[in-house]
């Protein structure tokens, strides 16, 4: 037995878009702009937005070349008691094209013989690995050009 609803309307299925590697980039952007906005942060100047995700990508491009260097993950079991393992951060100052100067924590290994490649390969790098970040190859490029680091002459 079947009866009619009076006043209701049949589902309708509707088809999600998918959005391009533009569109998910530019919904990033803006979450992250809408949240700086909230906590009243400024998006560029000292303590702005910018200078706050450039340090971030320039330290996860740093983190991902310790991890070349060593063989192991951060906090893996492989890299204990081994010949060479991680050693903690040293602080640096860059200066970005953009952002200004940033001061940037730099892994250490227990040899010292880590040497950070500051190139915009192991930026593009990083953002490519970014959990949840899809850029597109022109996108990359464009966005760890503008924040390939130059130590600075007055940085520790």
């Amino acid at each position: 037995m079947t009866d009619t609803l009076v006043g209701v309307s049949p589902l309708r299925k509707t088809a999600k878009k998918t959005l391009t590697p533009e569109e998910v980039e530019r919904n990033a952007v803006g979450e992250l702009v809408k949240a700086a906005r909230a906590r009243g942060d400024d998006l560029t100047g000292p303590d702005g937005l910018l200078k706050v995700i450039t340090k971030q990508v320039i330290e996860a491009a740093l983190e991902e070349e310790m991890t070349e260097h060593v063989g192991y993950d951060k906090h893996a079991a492989q890299g204990r008691n081994g010949a060479n393992s991680r050693n903690g951060t040293r602080v640096k100052t860059v200066l970005t094209d953009n952002a200004g100067p940033v001061e940037i924590d730099v892994p250490r290994d227990r040899d010292g013989s880590f040497e950070p490649l500051d190139s915009t390969t192991a930026i593009q790098n990083a953002l490519a690995e970014a959990p949840g970040l899809t850029l597109n190859p022109v996108m990359n490029a464009a966005l760890a050009a503008s924040v390939v680091c130059r130590p600075m002459v007055c940085g520790t």
